[in-house]
């Protein structure tokens, strides 16, 4: 279980990051362009990434509630 957490933590940083420096890379684009840009799938992306971190983060509480208490999966 922790490993799969530790997975989908891994994925939903690189998403997060890669997001962060696509965002960046489009710095000089006027401000309308940036718009239609992240409207597509820059916008997509960055809610991608923090969906899917929340998500990893509810799996990795779930993981440590259920080693704390002692249960078996």
């Amino acid at each position: 279980m922790l490993w799969i957490f530790l997975a989908i933590l891994a994925l939903a940083v690189f998403f997060g990051v890669w997001a962060f420096v696509r965002k960046r890379s489009f710095a000089h684009l006027s401000s309308e362009q940036r718009e239609a840009d992240f409207a597509g799938f820059g916008g997509l992306l960055w809610q991608f990434a923090i969906i899917f971190g929340l998500f990893a983060l509810g799996l990795g509480i779930g993981a440590i509630a259920i080693y704390l208490r002692g249960t078996p999966i």
